[in-house]
């Protein structure tokens, strides 16, 4: 991927250590998504998804750049955001949401 890589968010996010991973890569992995720099984005995710549900309940049109995998807007799965524009570079993040 690159800097933004969604599917690496998402790890950040989980903090699953994916299937198949050594021993070695497990511990890695645990350290660097418990780093600080991996708490702020999470704490952004939390951060982010708090803006973006005041917004849509007060029916506010929402436009997210660089939404990724969007999981800021999980919470509204099933819900009518035809409010929320998302917009994304990365045509395969746009496909998971």
């Amino acid at each position: 991927g690159y800097a933004g890589d969604a599917v690496l968010i998402d790890m950040i996010y989980d903090r699953h250590v994916p299937d198949g991973t050594c021993d070695q890569g497990a511990t890695l992995f645990r350290f660097t998504t418990a780093a600080i720099p991996s708490a702020a984005v999470a704490r952004r995710r939390h951060a982010g998804r708090d803006l973006l549900l005041d917004a849509h309940r007060q029916g506010q049109r929402i436009c997210v750049l660089a939404c990724g995998h969007f999981r800021e807007g999980d919470e509204l799965a099933g819900e009518d955001i035809a409010n929320i524009t998302l917009v994304d570079q990365d045509a395969l993040s746009l496909d998971v949401v």
